[in-house]
């Protein structure tokens, strides 16, 4: 069966609350902020990829450094980026137990300017700082600021799920619901809430998946309600079994159509550019090309939340077969369809256009055995 994760895409900060907000802001560039999160992220790869572990002096000083870069990042920078630079300020605080400094920082943030999803991923991360009082006047205010829609259902799922607020959540979405014109923008309204029900722990497991199969039911003809189809399917994946069909175009303009790719084996690679490791990632996969040849079908899936970084950063590593990225991070189409939320992850589809391997990774021996195991399947006559 597939995983269908709950934690976060991985990030060379581990930004645990700033997962929450998906490291963007709706309708922003995130150029400065992404390309510093990029050069964090090739200083972890530069620290972890010897042979030897670091010790706990040399990611002290990494931490330290990093912590540096981003406060005179902060420092220069008015954009609506320094909002979400604060908050992964505050996580760097965190990682070097200064509790005192992650408070100040994020108190430091202005309410009246911040977007309103931005104030709840602060509000949470001073609910466990033990500021209850300033946690609950954030959360006021940012229900009460004026946003888009898509943002305004997105602050609904973290009401309902990091903060608890599940009246407040559900009323965001009855409104919405309320407003919705046609069958696709109720669809949209309906599948943020199936978003909000996984993220529920006071709910059955089962209860996510039934508001899924009621959207796919009552809305087939919708593109959510499609994705909850096929994500359903997907939760329901085993070796042997059927994959979901799609068909793509790639950066380079061309198409890529499972349905005609039967007769080769496929290899879907669900990765982003900032994981530690991408660039093993990469070599690892064309090894497998070059084996394989003509054989075998790759296509990368980025899960990058900035396309144009992605297409600069996938280039830089190497990464040679065909790929796509939208910038929609976990919310990529496929993404959705498949289920996949942690980067990176390999899945194998045969010549008949059955499931091979599932939730596949090359991050040691044992995991590329898992990988070679699942191609010899795939590849079999």
């Amino acid at each position: 069966m597939l995983r269908l994760m709950k934690r976060p895409v991985r990030c060379c900060l581990v930004p645990t609350f700033a997962a929450v907000l998906c490291l963007t802001l709706p309708g922003h560039a995130q150029g400065n902020l992404s390309s510093l999160q990029r050069s964090f992220g090739l200083q972890r790869d530069a620290l972890y990829g010897g042979k030897d572990l670091p010790t706990q002096a040399q990611e002290a000083a990494l931490l330290q450094q990093q912590t540096k870069a981003l406060q005179e990042f902060l420092a220069k920078d008015q954009s609506p980026e320094r909002f979400s630079g604060a908050i992964l300020l505050a996580e760097l605080y965190l990682q070097q137990r200064d509790r005192e400094a992650a408070k100040k920082t994020l108190l430091g943030i202005d309410p009246d300017l911040a977007p309103g999803r931005l104030l709840l991923t602060a509000a949470d991360m001073l609910a466990h700082l033990g500021e209850k009082a300033q946690r609950d006047a954030l959360v006021k205010q940012a229900l009460m600021k004026s946003m888009p829609r898509e943002e305004r259902l997105a602050m609904a799922v973290v009401l309902m799920t990091q903060l608890r607020e599940v009246k407040q959540g559900e009323q965001i979405f009855a409104e919405a619901l309320a407003a919705a014109t046609d069958d696709e923008a109720r669809a949209l309204v309906r599948w943020r809430r199936c978003d909000a029900l996984r993220g529920r722990e006071d709910l059955p497991e089962n209860a996510w998946f039934e508001a899924l199969s009621q959207l796919a039911m009552e809305l087939p003809k919708t593109y959510w309600g499609s994705v909850a189809r096929d994500r359903n399917l997907a939760s329901e994946f085993k070796l042997g079994g059927e994959s979901i069909p799609f068909a793509v175009t790639t950066l380079d303009g061309k198409s890529f159509d499972s349905k005609a790719l039967r007769g080769r084996g496929v290899l879907l690679v669900f990765w982003n550019t900032l994981d530690d490791g991408s660039k093993d990632l990469v070599k690892a996969i064309a090894t497998l090309q070059q084996q394989h040849g003509a054989e075998l079908a790759v296509l990368g899936i980025g899960l990058d939340d900035n396309a144009a970084a992605y297409a600069q950063q996938s280039t830089k590593l190497g990464a040679t077969f065909p790929h796509i990225c939208d910038g929609k991070g976990p919310q990529t189409d496929l993404a959705l369809r498949f289920g996949v939320e942690i980067t990176p992850t390999i899945l194998v589809i045969d010549r008949n256009g059955k499931l091979a391997g599932l939730n596949l990774h090359v991050d040691n021996q044992v995991t590329r055995d898992e990988l070679t195991a699942a191609l010899k399947r795939a590849l079999l006559r």
